[in-house]
């Protein structure tokens, strides 16, 4: 199994390549855009404020995650998977 370690060249490669260009393309297909979404546009911004501090090591992300999670006063849960629910089959006609 591959450590984080092992791979972090290779992430940080995609993510310097991404951090070289835009992140989102703003246009979908033929460069037509419908809309801008404030909300969508501000939690892009500040995802890349945010992995930009980190100079875009995934590894330094997680470890300042773990430890602003460590910090916080909320309580942390874990819940067991859920087991999947069959539905009924339908009865061909």
């Amino acid at each position: 199994m591959e450590s984080v370690r092992d791979g972090k060249q290779g992430v940080k490669k995609i993510m310097a390549e991404l951090a070289a260009g835009d992140l989102h393309t703003g246009r979908t297909l033929r460069e037509l855009n419908m809309w801008t979404d404030e909300i969508v546009e501000a939690t892009r911004q500040a995802r890349e404020q945010y992995a930009a501090r980190f100079n875009y090591d995934l590894e330094a992300i997680y470890e300042d995650l773990e430890r602003r999670e460590q910090q916080s006063e909320r309580k942390i849960v874990s819940l067991p998977a859920k087991e999947p629910e069959m539905l009924p089959q339908a009865k061909a006609s």
